[in-house]
């Protein structure tokens, strides 16, 4: 499946988050990305071994990905807000394309 029909497809699973509900960190030090604290969120809330990561640019892009490999792909586009979910959309991971990143389990 191509990354925009996976963005598509799962778009509308992701609730929106409510910034003010959550405790949020820096995952940009105004240079680029942090991928330590990414990586840090998703296994602090996400247990899976497998992510869903949309991003949301234009046109949209999704990715299944192993979870250790999604860091790395969200530091890519850290210009772009991004939601990251375990396939059950339990767990949950937001990136904002100001900076910053939280997490949550439903």
């Amino acid at each position: 499946m191509s990354p925009t029909k996976i963005y598509d497809e799962y778009a509308i699973e992701f609730f929106p988050e409510n910034p003010e509900d959550h405790d949020w960190i820096y995952v940009h030090d105004g240079k680029a990305a942090d991928i330590k604290a990414i990586s840090g969120l998703l296994s602090g809330y996400i247990p899976d071994q497998e992510v869903i990561v949309l991003i949301h640019s234009d046109p949209g892009i999704g990715a299944m990905l192993p979870r250790d490999q999604a860091a790395a792909f969200i530091g890519q586009h850290i210009d772009d807000d991004i939601q990251v979910s375990n396939s059950a959309f339990t767990c949950f991971v937001a990136v904002s394309k100001v900076g910053v990143a939280t997490g949550w389990a439903a």
